[in-house]
């Protein structure tokens, strides 16, 4: 079918039907395809703009309006989404909005397409529903630059760049509306910065204060949340993660049990072994000899 589009400047009224003429809109057999993305500023001094694509398109889309608002039609009834709302459009289905002309309007947008992307969005919750409320996300139109940038300049790798810069919106995106919808998990995220300290810095020895004041929690809380987060206490978690560490050693190096417990935070070797054994089940020495 031939490609058709009509812009009526008088109305800003804009249509299409059939296949894109700069061949953005198409199916990919690739697991995850970006077919085009961008952003549009509408400024106030504009006359309305609307678009409607009958047929819709081939492929994926997603809007996210940052700036302003604008009319989306679903079934015949008009919508009025404002700024952080996203809308979600997937193939074949009827596309028909209007951007306001009263107030600037900014408005970032990607076309996509994959034999694996109805399980990437079903997955992240984001297949039930064709509008979402993501609020101020500024990791959207942060991601479409870069987006934006790699299909400008097709540096080398840069469709491997699209993909990993594609699921890392999607992933944003899921955790934005998981964060509505369970009001534990903004808390819960506090506990990130003290866990990644706790990996980075496991042979470090840190009072419960420390950690707790790092997620802003007193102690008494934190220790209470950070057990409901994780399923241990604080001293245990740091205990597991040093046992781990301490296997890892005894299987990939030539290190002596004293040198090993020292590593991983333990003045005394004696300590470090009972410790060994309570976790794992044998001593160091005897975990060494049997793997």
């Amino acid at each position: 079918m031939n490609s058709k589009i009509i812009n009526v400047k008088d109305g800003g009224f804009h249509v299409v039907s059939g296949e894109n003429p700069f061949n953005s809109e198409r199916v990919s057999q690739e697991p995850i395809c970006v077919n085009s993305c961008g952003y549009n500023y509408y400024d106030h001094d504009e006359k309305r703009v609307t678009i409607l694509r009958p047929q819709g398109r081939m492929d994926y889309q997603l809007i996210y309006i940052q700036k302003g608002a604008a009319d989306f039609y679903f079934d015949g009834k008009a919508t009025v989404l404002g700024k952080g709302s996203m809308v979600l459009y997937k193939p074949g289905e009827v596309q028909h909005y209007s951007y306001y002309s009263s107030c600037p309007t900014v408005v970032y947008w990607i076309h996509f397409t994959g034999v694996c992307i109805e399980t990437l969005l079903r997955q992240n919750n984001l297949w039930d529903q064709c509008v979402y409320q993501l609020g101020d996300e500024p990791a959207f139109p942060d991601l479409i630059m870069k987006l934006v940038r790699e299909l400008q300049f097709r540096s080398y790798n840069y469709t491997l760049m699209t993909v990993a810069y594609f699921q890392e919106l999607i992933c944003i995106i899921s955790r934005n509306l998981l964060r509505q919808h369970v009001p534990d998990m903004v808390q819960y995220e506090a506990f990130i910065p003290v866990i990644e300290l706790m990996h980075n810095e496991y042979q470090i020895n840190r009072s419960v204060d420390e950690y707790a004041a790092l997620s802003g929690m007193s102690s008494y809380y934190f220790i209470r949340k950070f057990k409901e987060y994780t399923g241990y206490s604080p001293h245990t978690y740091l205990i597991r993660l040093r046992m781990e560490r301490a296997r890892n050693l005894l299987l990939t190096s030539n290190f002596s049990v004293s040198e090993i417990s020292f590593a991983v935070g333990y003045d005394n070797p004696l300590y470090f072994s009972r410790l060994f054994r309570k976790y794992t089940g044998s001593s160091p020495s005897e975990f060494r000899n049997k793997n």
